[in-house]
């Protein structure tokens, strides 16, 4: 026999329930909150209520404007605050992006600055408010086609004095772009008549300066033109004002393979002009004592006196501001000096800067090498103290025979110097590997 299994179901005896305090008070909140809710929805009072900040779609897409190819410039983020009439509970949760405020264009036909009527709806066509006023029914804005025009950049400095009275000389004036595009509204772009780059000192500057400007759209009459857009925003632009200090110095001329006991003794050289007024960087030229207006090769000194000329202009350690200094001669007398030929030995030509996988080595002697001195000591020298050497990081190797050039020099006495360059045969080799 089965057995039949009955599940006692417990039945919800509400006089006990309401008969508990604690239940009858929950039952009393609840109904009184869903009592509320439906009486607001159906008789809630309706009222006025600001919304404050709603943003203008200023875009003109499909508008008159538009398709008379006319654009707007300036200011076009306008905020306002948007009255509404509605029901309290609905009203009082709006936020900006309930409304849609938008500007009527269609009695905008031609350039120039216009008043715009503002217009506002709810943003959802199902909302259930009105909209009772703005805070501002009207913005003026500049309408007008567009153009855009490249201009060069112009220094502007504006200031009592750039460098002071005495002692300075300013230079160039270096932009950091040569070059700015200036577009807008044609009207104001057509008024450009140059564009500077602007800026303001307060006091004279004594050294070489770099400053940020302000790049700025000048007018034919001074004013600056409006709506005006400056390298498509992009507008960083530095001006470095080249400022040199002028002092008086001595000119001197300097030497290359130059024997030693020159060094404190010198050849008799005479320079004209002796001292001139020069310009540098404040920090160099306080420390100079003397500028050198070029460099001599003691190969080129023969037993003559040497006439040399170096212009000014080729002078790159300062600056020579004497209008009428074109050039600096330099005189140079050997003509004390005596001279004699010898033979340099192969074996006494070093080979200077070979790379590791090449032999190299001089096939000849060098003859018929001048070597110019005081008179004692070419009556001592004899071939063994003079040597060659040959740098062939100056020549392209390759495996096989090359003439090349040989710097000559005096080992045996520091006063004598090799007159004019010479060649040598050498022959490079590959090592093995």
């Amino acid at each position: 026999m089965k057995k039949i299994i009955k599940k006692n179901r417990q039945k919800i005896d509400f006089r006990e329930l309401f008969s508990n305090n604690r239940f009858v008070l929950l039952f009393s909140i609840v109904l009184a909150f869903v009592i509320w809710v439906a009486i607001s929805m159906t008789a809630s009072p309706e009222e006025s209520y600001t919304v404050e900040n709603v943003p203008v779609d200023f875009s003109l897409k499909g508008s008159l404007p538009e398709q008379l190819g006319l654009q707007a410039f300036g200011n076009t983020d306008f905020k306002v605050d948007v009255v509404v009439y509605g029901k309290r509970y609905i009203v009082s949760s709006l936020k900006p992006e309930d409304i849609k405020v938008t500007p009527d264009l269609s009695y905008v036909s031609s350039s120039g600055k216009n008043d715009v009527t503002l217009v506002a709806k709810p943003a959802s066509d199902d909302a259930d408010f009105t909209i009772n006023s703005l805070s501002q029914t009207k913005v003026q804005v500049y309408f007008d086609t567009y153009k855009e025009v490249s201009y060069p950049l112009e220094p502007d400095i504006v200031a009592e004095k750039v460098i002071p009275d005495k002692g300075y000389i300013q230079e160039s004036i270096y932009p950091s772009i040569s070059n700015v595009t200036v577009s807008g509204p044609t009207t104001e772009v057509n008024k450009v008549s140059k564009v500077v780059a602007r800026v303001s000192l307060s006091e004279p500057l004594t050294t070489t300066t770099t400053l940020e400007a302000q790049i700025t759209p000048i007018s034919e009459y001074g004013g600056v033109p409006q709506y005006l857009d400056i390298n498509h925003g992009q507008t960083k632009v530095t001006l470095t004002i080249k400022v040199l200090k002028l002092k008086e110095l001595p000119v001197t001329v300097s030497y290359i393979n130059e024997p030693l006991a020159y060094v404190s003794h010198p050849l008799p050289v005479t320079i004209t002009p002796s001292r001139v007024t020069v310009a540098a960087e404040e920090a160099d030229i306080d420390a100079m004592e003397s500028f050198s207006v070029g460099t001599i090769d003691f190969n080129e000194l023969g037993m003559i006196r040497h006439t040399f000329s170096f212009p000014a202009s080729a002078i790159k350690e300062v600056t020579v501001v004497d209008d009428n200094v074109k050039n600096f001669t330099v005189v140079i007398d050997a003509r004390d000096k005596t001279s004699q030929t010898y033979t340099v030995s192969k074996n006494n030509i070093t080979m200077l800067n070979v790379p590791d996988e090449f032999e190299v080595t001089a096939l000849e002697d060098i003859s018929n090498v001048t070597i110019i001195g005081p008179k004692s000591s070419i009556d001592a020298l004899n071939a063994d103290g003079i040597y060659a050497e040959v740098d062939l990081s100056t020549i392209s190797i390759a495996p096989g025979r090359q003439e090349v050039t040989a710097r000559v020099f005096v080992r045996s006495f520091n006063d004598c110097w090799a007159y004019k360059t010479y060649k040598v045969p050498i022959q490079i080799t590959a090592k093995p590997k």
